[in-house]
């Protein structure tokens, strides 16, 4: 999902995802299947977030994941390139009544951090959306610092027929990066 307003180019694929996004934000945020505590909460967990920490949701949506990594971090940053769930992101800080957290209109190619920026960077159900993971992946290691975490999660059908039946999986690296 990229969003360069400045650059004059976006592809096809990414002006489709920021028109359906838009159009869902609301009752996208709105799922509890989605958004619910016990869901968020396992990348959260998986993640090992401490009070000195700060923390970027990559592709964020209406920000239930910085939300979560609010409760327990210094800072929380979200990004999205949709502009509709960034205001239903808001809209719960305000309900929630969140300090430490910010919102940014950005591309996921092009993380507008410095390097080291994070202690923990995720992303949660977005890849299958981009056309370019592994670019995104490396901006995300970027801007983690070299002692932080990577953590994203996914839904994978349990079996491979049965497309209803989803397990949620959450993975975290703690590996140093070398960047």
């Amino acid at each position: 999902m990229s969003t360069q307003p400045d650059s004059g180019f976006t592809s096809s694929h990414d002006s489709l995802i920021r028109d359906q996004f838009s159009r869902q934000a609301e009752l996208f945020a709105r799922s509890p299947e989605l958004h619910g505590d016990a869901q968020v909460m396992l990348l959260v967990d998986a993640a090992r977030a401490q009070p000195s920490d700060e923390s970027l949701d990559v592709a964020c949506g209406p920000g239930t994941v910085v939300a979560a990594f609010a409760a327990r971090v210094r800072r929380a940053v979200g990004l999205d390139a949709t502009g509709a769930m960034l205001d239903q992101a808001r809209a719960l800080a305000a309900e929630r009544n969140l300090v430490n957290v910010e919102w940014q209109l950005g591309d996921v190619y092009r993380l507008p951090f410095a390097d080291g920026s994070f202690d923990i960077v995720s992303c949660r159900f977005a890849f299958h959306h981009l056309e370019e993971p592994a670019k995104a992946f490396a901006e995300m290691v970027r801007v983690c610092r070299s002692n932080g975490r990577v953590a994203m999660s996914w839904l994978r059908p349990i079996r491979p027929r049965q497309r209803r039946s989803m397990q949620w999986n959450a993975t975290v690296t703690h590996q140093p990066w070398n960047t």
